[in-house]
This record gives C-alpha cells, sequence and structure tokens, in this order.
C-alpha cells in the first residue's frame, strides 16, 4: 500500500496544479456591461438628463477592484510550491515509514529472544528426558558360601548393554582409592540388563582357606572393587565404579560401600570428575 498511496497523492497534487494554473479570465465569467440609458424629463422647461453607467465601467474605476484584479501567478511557480509541498508530505510519510520499521525491527528481536529461549528450554528438555530415561547400571557386593556375586542392577527406565565388568578382591588395611591394574572382563560382551532388572556376576574363585582365616584379622578387611561399562539407549558408554567391604566378626560378615573414590559413575578410574555413586 506504500507506492498506490504516494501515486494517489502525486496525482492528486497534479490535478490541483493544473486546476489553479489556469487565468483567472478563463474561469470568470465576464460580466456584461449594462447599457446606458439617458432618461430625459421636462420640469420647468428644463431638461434633466440622468445618465447610467454600465457596471464593468463602475467596477473598472473602483481602486479596490483594481487592487483584487491582479494578474494570476505564473504557472512554474504555483507547480513549484506543490512540489514542494507534497515533497514535505512523502518525507513526512517516510519518516513515519521509518518509525514503524524501526518498531517492527524491536518487535522481531523480542521475538527472536523469546525463540532462541523457547528453543534452549526445549533442549534442556530433551537433555533431562534423555537423562531420565537412559540407563543407571550400579554394583553391589554378597557372599553366598563363601563365594562372592556381583549383583548388576539397571536402576534406569531403559535397557543397557554390558560391555566388560573388571572385578578384584583384596585385603587391605583402608580402603582402596585406585585399582593397579584391571584384571580379564569376568562377563561375555553383549549381555542386556533390563529396566530394574538384577544381573549377578559369580566371582571366582572363591575364597581360599587362608583368606578366611585373614577374616578374623582386625587390622585387615576384605575388599572387592572394579568397574562396569556398559552402553545406554542413546548409544554412549557409561562407566561405574565400586567399591564394597567385608565386615566380619564373631563368625558372621556383612557387606557394605567402603569409603573409596572408586565409588563413582559416568567417569573412569582415571578421570579426575568422579561422581560418587548413591548407596544401593
Amino acid at each position: 500500500m506504500r507506492i498506490p498511496l504516494a501515486l494517489f497523492i502525486l496525482l492528486l497534487s497534479a490535478t490541483n496544479v493544473v486546476a489553479e494554473s489556469q487565468p483567472t479570465s478563463a474561469r470568470t465569467k465576464k460580466q456584461k456591461p449594462e447599457i446606458q440609458k439617458t432618461y430625459s424629463s421636462k420640469s420647468d422647461n428644463k431638461i434633466t438628463q440622468t445618465t447610467i453607467t454600465t457596471a464593468a465601467q463602475t467596477t473598472t474605476n473602483n481602486p479596490n477592484n483594481r487592487e483584487n484584479d491582479k494578474t494570476p501567478k505564473d504557472p512554474n511557480i504555483i507547480i513549484n510550491e506543490k512540489i514542494a509541498q507534497y515533497t514535505g508530505y512523502l518525507a513526512i510519510l517516510a519518516f513515519l515509514q521509518f518509525v514503524a520499521m524501526g518498531v517492527q525491527a524491536w518487535f522481531l528481536c523480542k521475538t527472536l529472544g523469546a525463540t532462541k529461549e523457547a528453543a534452549n528450554a526445549a533442549q534442556d528438555s530433551a537433555d533431562c528426558l534423555a537423562m531420565i530415561e537412559r540407563a543407571y547400571v550400579f554394583a553391589a557386593v554378597r557372599m553366598e558360601e563363601w563365594k562372592i556375586i556381583i549383583d548388576l542392577k539397571n536402576h534406569g527406565k531403559t535397557p543397557a548393554i554390558l560391555k566388560s565388568l573388571y572385578v578384584t578382591r583384596k585385603f587391605h588395611p583402608t580402603p582402596p582409592q585406585e585399582i593397579d591394574t584391571r584384571p580379564k572382563s569376568m562377563i561375555p560382551d553383549g549381555v542386556v540388563i533390563g529396566a530394574d532388572v538384577v544381573w549377578p556376576a559369580t566371582i571366582t574363585p572363591w575364597l581360599t582357606e587362608s583368606e578366611r582365616k585373614m577374616l578374623d584379622r582386625p587390622d585387615f578387611k576384605l575388599f572387592c572393587f572394579g568397574v562396569v561399562e556398559y552402553l545406554d539407549i542413546l548409544n554412549q558408554k557409561r562407566t561405574t565404579g565400586f567399591c564394597w567391604q567385608f565386615n566380619y566378626q564373631y563368625g558372621v560378615g556383612e557387606w557394605s560401600i567402603a569409603d573409596s573414590k572408586l565409588n563413582h559413575y559416568d567417569s573412569d578410574i582415571s578421570d579426575n570428575k568422579q561422581h560418587h555413586a548413591p548407596e544401593v
């Protein structure tokens, strides 16, 4: 609508200029002069003669009318004045259009900002959803008839594919804080643990006779620790470290989580940013 409006204004101005540029004599009908009449009357043997002048002569002889009956302006001057006038109108319209464009740009920036925030919120929601839905595998240690069993439980909502399980046991006065060497994986590759499913892994060999005697020593404790590697539904590799200690006294023992940096998830043993796993 911007171009048609400007054209309409220019056409309207041109029409007014043409109309006003016509001579005054062409737009004004000429007044018909009145016929001069002379009346004669005889009164007391005297002839009185009355003369009525024409309206055109009266009008011409009036000095005020001579001032009003001026020569019309030059048509070029009128056209220049009209062009200057409507150029000013167009300048005002251009300024208003510029202001409108500025307001529109401001609203566009606001809209883009809101869209970006919505996109970030959607991405955060997707990340949170992935964290909620993915697999979380933790290890718990128990013993049956001097046989150590590692129960791997998936606390997530989607299956986990086990890649490897490294486990070792060791008598030590204090909880170990690192793994010297990783033993060979004790499970085949590709074991799937469903959501909220416990998969038991048995460690062989059983405790030897000498190890059983070590349980009675108060200065040593039996520790079982290792690392579980698995893939989640997003095909991302996850690791969970664990370290449990066997508290044995008077022929009765139970397992509990040891105070060790080996208890972590989603990081490797060598990773400095380790997350401690919650108690299972």
